[in-house]
Parts: structure tokens; sequence; C-alpha cells
């Protein structure tokens, strides 16, 4: 620790308790047949790392045929997952190359997450995307809950935030956008480049302004893994994607990143009383505002009659306990405790 900065995984964990080892087993290897509903159920899937330059950025998989193998995903048509903005010799067929996905399922809380290598092909017409799989899970309901994700979509602006310098209305329309959201996708790597999506939800502009560059990301209570946190300590570049709901724009933001455990930013972070533990500050050094996206508009994500019925999905504590030590008695004996760690969790978001 340094002056307030957390700088170490030691330093960290003065703060974060350490997770307990028996968590590292809800990663799996290969897609399983709970993976596959959640892929078959999913509209959007956001993307990170399909190339360096590229941000993160959403892929409409709304009635779409994904191609899922139990250790690779094919996306047939993925061309609006290729920034036409990035140079074409930064397009050209390439692989592999360190990818991260996050699939989101329309009125359901938990999600999937996924690690793996990716290559293109065809990138003229943007045709295919495969991915081989390393890593998946299933991420918990907290951030959605903690967002209203599924709610009527009613927010309130953080007004005491300050405001951004003068500028473009892009500008003026993007802290806005931010001081209204409930929900991000925010994208880490770790030392070695490997690319990482997690989901963070809290009130309406629960991510604060600290001036027109600086934006502060409270850390809300966890499985304590700390994965996006322990990226930071060893590679400080951040992406967001800032969500709305029953909105089809989006915020993209990048910059550096620290972890903080200053008193002041901290209290000015306080949801229901509560004041986080650590914040992220992310100095920004490219924001832009989308009002529509594509992607996002076609997956049909923020529509009611497109939610998935709760009974068409297991439940998050089932997967879990299942992934963690089987089908057969143990699994299920895990799943009775693991579903009380999961409503005790809900009621303490913050």
């Amino acid at each position: 620790m340094n002056d307030g900065w957390i700088n170490s995984e030691q330093a960290l964990r003065r703060h974060i308790k350490a997770y307990a080892p028996i968590l590292d087993k809800r990663i799996q290897a290969q897609l399983d047949h709970h993976c596959k509903a959640i892929i078959d159920a999913a509209s959007v899937v956001a993307l990170q790392g399909i190339s360096p330059s590229q941000p993160l950025r959403l892929l409409n998989i709304h009635r779409k045929d994904v191609i899922v193998s139990a250790t690779e995903l094919r996306f047939p048509d993925a061309r609006l997952a290729l920034d036409k903005t990035v140079p074409d010799n930064d397009m050209a067929p390439r692989g592999p190359q360190p990818v991260s996905l996050l699939f989101l399922v329309p009125g359901t809380g938990h999600c999937l997450r996924a690690k793996g290598q990716a290559y293109t092909s065809d990138v003229d017409s943007g045709q295919t995307l495969r991915v081989n799989i390393e890593q998946v899970y299933v991420h918990c309901s907290r951030a959605a809950v903690r967002s209203g994700l599924w709610s009527d979509g009613r927010v309130h602006d953080r007004s005491d935030s300050p405001r951004p310098d003068t500028g473009t209305d892009k500008l003026t329309k993007a802290h806005a956008f931010i001081a209204h959201s409930p929900y991000l996708l925010l994208g880490s790597r770790d030392e070695e480049g490997g690319a990482d999506i997690s989901p963070r939800g809290g009130p309406p502009g629960f991510v604060r302004w600290q001036n027109s560059r600086t934006l502060l990301i409270p850390e809300y209570p966890g499985n304590r893994v700390a994965r996006t946190l322990r990226n930071i300590i060893a590679n400080d570049h951040l992406q967001l994607l800032f969500l709305q709901p029953h909105n089809e724009g989006v915020v993209r933001v990048s910059g550096q990143a620290r972890i903080s455990c200053q008193t002041r930013q901290l209290e000015s972070l306080k949801s229901e009383g509560k004041t986080p533990r650590l914040c992220i500050e992310l100095r920004i050094e490219a924001l832009q505002y989308v009002e529509k996206d594509t992607a996002l508009a076609k997956s049909l994500l923020w529509e009611p009659d497109c939610f998935v019925p709760e009974h068409q999905l297991a439940k998050f504590s089932d997967i879990l306990a299942e992934h963690m030590n089987g089908r057969g008695v143990l699994g299920k004996a895990t799943s009775l405790a693991v579903r009380a760690v999961v409503r005790h969790d809900l009621k303490h978001l913050y």
C-alpha cells in the first residue's frame, strides 16, 4: 500500500480476505449443458480482445445460430463485432487472440463468462468468429440485482457529480448517460494479456465523476476472488461499457486504472448507508457515446416479451454446486448450502 493506493495483492488482501480455494472448482474447461442452455437463451454477448485496437463491444446473437461444442464457439455472422474504424491491416485474418466473452440473458440475473483464444476469418464480410474455450463459469446475479437491470428502467441522476469540461454535445451526453447508468461491463487484462470481462451494478449513477477526466467505481462485496482488481495491479489498462435498461445507447470508456482505499473517495461512493472498502479510479484516455448501438438494438435485450422464463434455466446455486461437486449426492447436498449462501449474499449487497 502506498498513500492510499493498492499496488500489490498482499495489500489488496488487507481489505479483501482471501477467497475459499473451492471456488476455483467453479471454473470449467468445457461447455456443459448448463453453459449451452445459457448461450442458447442469451440475446447479446460482450466481447473483449478480438483485436488489440478494438474496444469492448457487443454482438447480437438473438435468434442467431451460435454453433456450440464442448470446447468451441462459432459465431457465423460476427461482422458487428469487427470495428470498421480499425485499420485494414489490423483486421486481417489472425489467430489466436486472447478473448473474453460475457453472455447476457434477457430477464435473468446470472450470466455466463468465458475465456479462450479467438480466430477470425472472412473479415471482408465479417462472417466467422471462432473461439476455442479455455475457461467458462456462471457468474452470480448480484450486479444485476443491485442495478435493477430488469426493472422498468426508471433512473435518477446523481446531479452532484462534477460536470465535465465544456465540449462537444456527445461529451455532455456521455456524462449524463454514465450519471444514469446502473450497470456496466468492465474489461481488464492480466499480466500476460489475457482478457476478462466482469459485470458491475449499483444504483443509477453509482459510478461517480471525481473530475472531468476521472471516474470512481465502487468495489462492492463479492466472492473475494477479485480477479479484476488483481488484473489491475498487473495491468492498469481498463475498458468500460456502460448500459442503461430500456436504452439502445452505450458509452465506451478506456483509460488507466488504479485501486484506491482513500477515505475521501470511498465516502463519496456510499450506498445504502454503507461505504465500500475499495474503489477503482479510472483516468479516462478515450470516451465514446453511441446513441444507438446496432447490436444492442437488434438483440432486443430490454424487451419484456423476450425475457426468459425463470423455469427455463437452472438456478445459479444449482449450477454452481454441480460445477464444484458434480451431479451426484455431494453436488446435490452442496446445492442446499450454496442456496443459503446466495440468499445471504443477496440480502447483503453492500
